[in-house]
């Protein structure tokens, strides 16, 4: 049974009105002209306007219950710790000489409690969803109107939540029953392609009230750490989607943190070794062109690896990129059309007619071969090589053997 009511300053007590107000309630409290309460219970002021509190009528809206008392529930899910996990690196995520089997993109034994007064609740109907935590992971993706960017990934692309029990699984989100005995129920959670934060949130629908429990788990390439700055080299490729450091005058708002130059330890000093000894020749060699040095190094992985969806809408991604082993790297730029430089060093590239290749600024695209071979030296994987074109043109150099 419930009876409803509110107190009126002044009154030793609360006074007591039905669940159904009435204008005999309102002279009950001895309520001034104009003013009448109503039987709305999610209404704090009990439909009192706010000028009541002020002229010292109302107090507050209360609800009692009498009767016996309800048994309290416990509604939990509990992800084990460490509570992390890879992302999901797909065959063609990676060259062939990744070691998959360090990848752990499976969690066993998530455990969904559901108990009545210390009672389980058996075969009880619980829905689990895996939701994004947004902004995670270095993808920044943006909620403006032109931007083109998905916010949060959609739901078959978040990953398979299974059943255990009943082998039954769902992409992103399922529903199942809690086990007859122990009031529970058991989930394995097979990660998405991306790094980041996800929260797997249970739902429990009672007659009259929705019980939520959340917990999270990080997904992540584990040990990723972020290039440091450097003199002989400048890091490059931030975009709103995925925020960075940039050398033009581009997305001025989208540059802090660095997302986009994320990599193993190997990959760092890798490119710190690299950079030095690249500005080294060419400042000491005059057939090479000043203006390759430094380096601009662009996007390496994101901050938890995983896919790196360059345009914002988790489709449409770099190839790799996703282990901190890969990074895109752009030398020789703009240089004048005439290779004037020792033809050795740096060759123009054409296309299948024997035409020179143009960028946008109808220069000239040159491969440079003494920095190819200075990749190799140092100790890229053999399948580095020059990528894109024109305006585009720049190297991706693997970090695999490492």
């Amino acid at each position: 049974m419930r009876v409803y009511g509110y107190m009126v300053k002044g009154l030793m007590a609360g006074k007591m009105a039905s669940a159904r107000f009435s204008n005999a309630a309102d002279e009950l409290f001895n309520l001034p002209p104009g003013y009448s309460v109503n039987d709305d219970i999610n209404d704090p002021n009990c439909g009192l306007p706010i000028d009541a509190v002020e002229d010292n009528i109302f107090v507050n809206c209360f609800e009692f219950r009498i009767g016996d008392e309800q048994p309290e529930i416990e509604f939990s899910i509990e992800i084990p710790e460490p509570k992390e996990m890879w992302p999901t690196i797909p065959s063609t995520g990676a060259p062939n000489d990744f070691d998959f089997s360090q990848v752990e993109s499976s969690l066993e034994e998530i455990i969904v409690t559901l108990k009545s007064g210390g009672t389980p609740l058996g075969n009880t109907a619980i829905n689990v969803k895996a939701e994004w935590i947004t902004e995670s992971g270095g993808h920044n993706h943006q909620d403006t109107v032109g931007s083109g960017d998905l916010i949060t990934p959609p739901n078959n692309i978040m990953g398979y939540l299974v059943n255990i029990a009943e082998r039954d699984s769902a992409q992103g989100e399922i529903e199942a029953l809690t086990n007859e005995e122990t009031g529970r129920l058991s989930l394995r959670y097979n990660a998405p392609e991306f790094g980041g934060q996800i929260a797997l949130v249970a739902r429990y629908i009672q007659e009259t009230d929705t019980l939520f429990a959340r917990d999270t788990v990080n997904i992540l390439v584990p040990n990723l750490i972020l290039l440091p700055e450097g003199t002989s080299y400048s890091k490059v490729g931030g975009t709103p989607s995925h925020f960075g450091p940039r050398v033009d005058h581009l997305h001025q708002d989208f540059r802090v943190p660095d997302n986009n130059h994320y990599g193993t330890q190997e990959l760092v000093d890798f490119l710190i070794n690299l950079s030095n000894v690249w500005e080294a020749i060419v400042l000491a060699d005059s057939t090479q062109d000043n203006r390759q040095t430094p380096l601009n190094i662009n996007d390496m992985s994101l901050p938890n690896g995983g896919k790196f969806d360059i345009f914002g809408r988790w489709t449409g991604s770099h190839y790799n990129h996703r282990v901190g082993r890969d990074v895109d790297i752009r030398t020789t730029r703009n240089l004048p059309i005439g290779n004037n430089r020792n033809g050795v060093l740096v060759t123009a590239l054409v296309n299948e007619l024997g035409e020179p290749i143009l960028d946008d600024d109808n220069f000239e695209v040159f491969k440079n071969l003494l920095f190819e071979d200075l990749l190799f030296l140092l100790g890229a994987d053999n399948n580095s090589s020059l990528h894109g074109s024109e305006a585009n043109e720049h190297y991706h150099l693997y970090l695999y053997n490492n």
